[in-house]
């Protein structure tokens, strides 16, 4: 399930699965759409005999990056999709009660030192689009919830990306 870097292939887009919306990030961050976090529910099935299922979902997870700082060279981003089924008794998503799993690990730009295995890796500074393949399976689980998390490290970071997921028909 590669990355195509800089594609420019035409998807779906449907503002419900919307992530970022296209505002300057300069710091580590959950995303938000018109300054509200966003989490996405995948939703349930439920069979005849009212047992209620987690929907599976396959989608394509979409990061188009409007601006880019590469001043220094040492700017590194990092796009993470997160799954989790809320666990705890609070109804509050994305603690570490959770167990929240990294779907997607995408990092654009200098990823010299960064510690963490990446799924898919661009280690340029380009604007455009990039995609990769998956769905709310992880594990062998299915995963109800999901959010975009952003990893920015180096001098100057800062990025303005749209981020969604395109559902596949």
């Amino acid at each position: 399930m590669g990355t195509q870097a800089l594609a420019q292939n035409s998807f779906t887009f449907d503002a419900d699965t919307l992530l970022q919306d296209a505002v300057s990030i300069s710091a580590s961050a959950a995303g938000v759409v018109a300054t509200v976090a966003r989490v996405l529910d995948f939703g349930v099935t439920q069979s005849g005999t009212g047992i209620v299922n987690v929907a599976y979902t396959a989608f394509d997870f979409i990061v188009d990056v409007r601006v880019i700082d590469s001043t220094t060279g040492d700017e590194a981003y990092m796009f993470v999709l997160q799954l989790c089924n809320d666990t705890d008794a609070d109804g509050t998503l994305f603690e570490a009660a959770d167990a929240v799993v990294s779907r997607v690990i995408l990092p654009i730009g200098d990823q010299t030192g960064v510690a963490v295995a990446a799924t898919n890796s661009d280690d340029v500074f380009a604007l455009g689009r990039y995609v990769c393949g998956a769905d709310n399976r992880y594990g062998g689980v299915l995963y109800r919830y999901a959010r975009l998390f952003m990893v920015l490290t180096g001098t100057t970071p800062i990025i303005t990306p749209f981020v969604y997921l395109s559902i596949a028909k």
